[in-house]
């Protein structure tokens, strides 16, 4: 089995983690694996996790899923984490983009810490607590599915069906086309020391030190990986100064380096 993971700061690894550990699994970085444009693998069980963004799959995962090249799956599945309300989008988008012989794919959502400060702040330490003992539980209940290959297909009413087909859809085409363009509203502060970490965990490799701190391009993911890792507080978005700053406790920044 081959699990392939999207993480920023660290949820979506953590679950990658451990279902990997019960499957024996191996890991794989989608990020490393667009960087070195290595998308053919071959493996009769597929895992791919990652969190939710504006109700699908991030578009750097979309993208991978254009690109991956499977002989034959007998098994797919996907596991999507968030803080929102669920709408299945991800599993449509999955069954539309991958490509090959794939013979069942399944979805499975679980709710995470939230970590996208444009639309609020991040929970009190018990709270977080309290959801990452929950988030644990729901992925001991995905490994015994996955490990009775299941399918599920997050029993969508047929109204939500069609909300993703139609508004919601575009409200993810939006999202997508706009997305790179969110690195214009980060900015750093005169507490930076030039460490460089928020450049090491980002995965599309949108920032570069060319003046002592960080210069963001055009390829931001909205991941949040650079300004919740920074071990400054130095980098901000918008109003974010007075705000709460997450990374999951069981993961390493260097675990998430491309």
């Amino acid at each position: 089995m081959k699990i392939f993971y999207f993480s920023g700061t660290g949820n979506s690894l953590a679950i990658a983690k451990k279902i990997a550990a019960a499957f024996d699994a191996e890991l794989i970085n989608i990020a490393s694996a667009m960087k070195n444009k290595q998308f053919v693998y071959n493996d009769e069980e597929i895992g791919l996790v990652f969190p939710l963004y504006c109700f699908g799959a991030p578009k750097m995962v979309c993208e991978f899923m254009k690109k991956l090249k499977t002989p034959y799956v007998d098994y797919l599945f996907t596991v999507c984490d968030g803080a929102g309300n669920i709408s299945g989008m991800f599993l449509d988008e999955a069954r539309r983009y991958l490509q090959g012989n794939i013979r069942e794919i399944s979805g499975y959502y679980l709710r995470s810490v939230t970590n996208y400060l444009p639309l609020g702040d991040i929970p009190a330490p018990e709270k977080i607590a309290a959801i990452l003992a929950k988030t644990d539980i729901a992925v001991d209940k995905i490994i015994r599915s996955i490990s009775a290959r299941e399918r599920c297909d997050l029993q969508q009413g047929a109204l939500m069906k069609a909300l993703n087909k139609t508004v919601l859809r575009l409200f993810k085409i939006g999202f997508e086309k706009n997305v790179h363009k969110g690195s214009e509203k980060f900015s750093v502060d005169f507490s930076c020391v030039g460490c460089g970490l928020c450049a090491k965990v980002c995965p599309a490799q949108n920032i570069k030190f060319e003046t002592g701190g960080p210069e963001w391009l055009d390829r931001c993911e909205a991941c949040m990986a650079c300004i919740h890792w920074c071990p400054k507080r130095s980098i901000q978005l918008g109003s974010s100064a007075k705000k709460g700053r997450y990374h999951h406790p069981g993961i390493t920044a260097e675990e998430l380096f491309v």
